[in-house]
């Protein structure tokens, strides 16, 4: 599990490259939707996202949505199942 500071530094690189993009291609940051997913990433990572103003968080197994969903529900934010394929 990486530590909070890291998670800011890699989401400010993300977002960095979230500008670029828009730039380039004639479009508003503010049109996209950044949504992590916390595939095989404890609860905190949640509690990351949560404490970056992310409201909304991805996650691909049942099991784990309820659970990080009961926890992250609390702190006001929303978790999402996902599905490829």
């Amino acid at each position: 599990m990486i530590k909070e500071e890291e998670f800011l530094i890699n989401l400010s690189e993300v977002r960095r490259k979230i500008e670029i993009a828009c730039t380039k291609e004639g479009r508003k940051s503010s049109e996209i939707t950044l949504l992590p997913v916390t595939k095989n990433w404890p609860v905190d990572a949640v509690r990351y996202c949560k404490n970056s103003m992310i409201a909304k968080v991805g996650e691909n197994r049942v099991q784990e949505a309820v659970s990080k969903g009961n926890k992250y529900g609390s702190m006001g934010g929303k978790i999402f199942l996902l599905k490829w394929g």
